[in-house]
């Protein structure tokens, strides 16, 4: 490498070297002119993450707690504590065991209450059931037409069970023909439309 070529090096070295102090100064300016802000920024930043891992560890508490109230009312369903526990801890959860406690008590009372909540699935099933235990036709025709209605082909074989108790065949015959044929319910409506109502109609 000649004399030349070394000048020529060094003064591009050196320029890469002004070009860099410049980015320096830059960045020295303008942390300078938003250095509150930047602060501010990483401080909102940190707190937010800070947060969010506090939310976190407290979610899974509130979840090993609710679990373990949850599987002590299985085990013991008078114990007050674990019932106030998981009704603060998992309202979800405590909903489940008020809708459990009410099927197994065949309690239509609390089952409207639990419908009541509007929380879905607990309360869409414990309209049907609470309906289902009264045979309300009313409540379950109510029931049948709600769009939302999980349990519906159920609801309208129930309800035309009902009509056949009473003798109203006709009205029994189109609820089990509006029920679809891909309905898991399907093969029990065709049973009862069979033997029970046609044979009646007769």
């Amino acid at each position: 490498m000649g004399v030349k070529d070394n000048i020529e090096f060094i003064k591009e070295e050196i320029s890469n070297e002004e070009k860099f102090l410049e980015q320096v100064i830059k960045v020295e300016r303008f942390y300078k002119r938003y250095k509150k802000q930047i602060l501010g920024g990483l401080t909102i930043v940190l707190v937010f993450s800070i947060g969010y891992w506090l939310y976190g560890l407290k979610k899974d508490y509130d979840l090993k707690v609710s679990n373990e109230a949850y599987l002590n009312l299985l085990k013991n369903p008078d114990s007050k504590k674990d019932l106030q526990t998981l009704k603060n801890k998992n309202p979800k959860l405590y909903l489940l065991f008020l809708f459990q406690e009410a099927m197994k008590n065949s309690n239509s009372n609390e089952l409207k209450k639990i419908a009541s909540k509007n929380i879905f699935p607990i309360s869409n099933i414990a309209k049907y059931q609470s309906a289902s235990i009264l045979k309300d036709q009313k409540e379950l025709q109510n029931y049948e037409y709600n769009q939302n209605a999980l349990l519906k082909d159920i609801a309208i074989l129930q309800e035309a069970f009902l009509f056949y108790k009473q003798n109203r065949f006709k009205e029994a015959k189109e609820k089990l023909n509006s029920i679809n044929p891909n309905s898991l319910v399907y093969p029990y409506a065709k049973f009862l439309l069979h033997y029970g109502i046609k044979g009646s109609l007769k």
